[in-house]
């Protein structure tokens, strides 16, 4: 079950930063409420397979303009891993249930 508030730590250039990813499953969608540095504040929904999930879309960033992405991500146990993986580069995001 990957449904739960989850606490991340994001490399950026001035070191690790925190923030906060928040799923929930319907059936075979999921959701995501995503707050992190890089990305900022989004929102997502895409397809679940047990305990991966993936989605793509677009985003609009300040600095960054739109920003087209693909987005990878896996529960095991408590631990969360995401990869965005963008037109501007890779993020990952790691974390765990809160």
């Amino acid at each position: 079950m990957i449904d739960g508030k989850y606490t991340i730590k994001v490399d950026t250039p001035l070191g690790k930063r925190p923030g906060t990813v928040i799923l929930k499953t319907q059936g075979n969608v999921f959701y995501a409420d995503i707050n992190a540095p890089v990305v900022g504040k989004q929102k997502t929904e895409g397809t679940v397979m047990g305990n991966s999930f993936a989605t793509e879309g677009t985003f609009k960033l300040k600095l960054l303009g739109k920003v087209t992405y693909k987005l990878y991500g896996e529960v095991d146990g408590d631990n969360l891993h995401i990869l965005i993986d963008s037109d501007k580069g890779q993020i990952k995001l790691d974390g765990v249930r809160a």
